[in-house]
Parts: C-alpha cells; sequence; structure tokens
C-alpha cells in the first residue's frame, strides 16, 4: 500500500536531493566567499561548495560533486566540531550535509 502511494514521487527523489544540496552549498559557499579572509584555503573551500553546488544542480558530473562535497564534509568535521556534530545541536550541519551528499554519491 505504501509503496503505491509513493511510487509518483521516485522519479523526483534524486532531483529533491540535489536541490536541496545545491541552494544549501551554493549559499553557504558565496558566504563563505564574500567573508573569508584573503587566504588560499577559505577561497578553495568557497570555490569547490559553489562549483559542487552547480554540477549537483545542473546534474553535472553529480556523482563526483557528491564525492568532493563528501571529502569536504569530512574535512569540515575534522578541521572543526570534531566528535560534537553528534552531540551539539548547533554543530551538525556538516554532519547532516556529509550524509546528503553520501546519498547523492549513491545515486
Amino acid at each position: 500500500m505504501i509503496d503505491k502511494m509513493g511510487s509518483s514521487f521516485k522519479d523526483y527523489a534524486p532531483f529533491a536531493l540535489r536541490l536541496g544540496i545545491a541552494v544549501l552549498f551554493i549559499v553557504q559557499g558565496s558566504r563563505d566567499l564574500i567573508h573569508s579572509p584573503a587566504r588560499a584555503e577559505p577561497i578553495i573551500i568557497a570555490a569547490i561548495e559553489i562549483l559542487g553546488g552547480l554540477f549537483a544542480l545542473i546534474g553535472f558530473l553529480s556523482r563526483w560533486a557528491g564525492a568532493a562535497l563528501m571529502i569536504l564534509m569530512i574535512w569540515t568535521i575534522v578541521d572543526g566540531p570534531g566528535l560534537r556534530v553528534f552531540t551539539d545541536k548547533h554543530e551538525q550541519w556538516p554532519l547532516a550535509a556529509f550524509f546528503m551528499c553520501f546519498a547523492l554519491f549513491g545515486l
């Protein structure tokens, strides 16, 4: 019964995932690019976020974009909050983004 109800949405689920990832990373990358100091690391991170979000949005090399963003989220977790991503509600965004990118990589 539940399979018949949700079957019409199965075709749109990858698009919804790509759209959500694209919005999150394009906005975050743009904000990071505007507010980043003139060092190489924040500019590279912002470029990966913006390009990965754009590739996810248009569906071009989505799997590679998901892999790059997934690696970036691992770096963000290790470099920033660490294990607090599991306990602190204000630090859980990188973990949620990691799993969204993992799902995009698996599609």
